[in-house]
């Protein structure tokens, strides 16, 4: 049922003890259909496609799938967000123009609510903008601010290895929390104190989750019993992550 709520957003199966936990640990985000998800899509499509036909080729196909991923799994505010900065990002591929993450932002922002105005005030739009915004402002100084403190503590040789180590899941939680936090106890009127911690031990888990969930979708629709054997292996990054949360 995990599987199924990071992978399609149907979140339906998964227990209301297990989606309270989500909840409380401020890791419901691990659910949510969101910008890792898309951003894997697009590596997997580009690899493949990419190096069959030549990335410019690949662009329309990539495009298409982009919107039929967003339509299979329901296209609310924080995947039609995702969606559409990925589509910019792989569109200025086929422009030869360099992406960047602050005006794509802001351009799938701006196209979003001029169609919907109503998305200003959707939570998930919300969080989805401040939490892409978090790590698009912080990601870096907050960076270089551990790699400064590292090399005070540990010395310069080992700072750079230090700040490696943090990375996704502590630095890049981080940069996405101290912007979503403000939105999570305003509207939702709860703060987590063990969140951090709860994503610092989560988020790294998370990219075999969907790497080994999805194989385990392709390969169940190709044979069952290679479904059975991938999702085995899928098992063990799900349960981890129940466990923990």
């Amino acid at each position: 049922a995990l599987a199924t709520g990071i992978l399609l957003g149907d979140d339906e199966g998964i227990p209301e003890s297990v989606a309270e936990a989500f909840k409380t640990t401020n890791t419901s985000h691990v659910i949510a259909i969101s910008g890792s998800n898309i951003a894997m899509l697009v590596a997997l499509l580009s690899a493949s496609f990419g190096r069959l036909v030549g990335r410019r080729a690949a662009v329309p196909v990539i495009l298409v799938v982009l919107v039929l991923y967003c339509a299979l799994v329901g296209a609310d505010a924080a995947v039609v967000r995702a969606a559409a900065m990925g589509s910019i990002a792989v569109v200025g591929v086929l422009l030869h123009r360099p992406s960047d993450a602050r005006t794509a932002l802001l351009a799938a922002a701006w196209a979003m609510t001029a169609y919907r105005p109503g998305y200003v005030l959707d939570l998930g739009f919300q969080l989805s903008f401040a939490a892409t915004l978090g790590l698009v402002v912080f990601s870096d100084p907050l960076g270089a601010g551990a790699e400064r403190l590292a090399a005070h503590l540990f010395g310069a040789d080992r700072a750079h290895r230090v700040r490696a180590v943090l990375g996704d899941a502590v630095i890049v939680t981080l940069a996405a929390q101290v912007t979503t936090w403000p939105i999570i106890a305003a509207q939702v009127g709860t703060l987590s104190l063990v969140g951090l911690v709860a994503n610092f031990l989560v988020v790294p888990a998370q990219p075999a989750v969907m790497l080994l969930g999805g194989l385990a979708a392709i390969g169940g629709m190709l044979s069952p019993a290679a479904g059975q054997v991938a999702g085995v292996v899928a098992w063990l990054p799900l349960a981890y992550t129940i466990r923990v949360v």
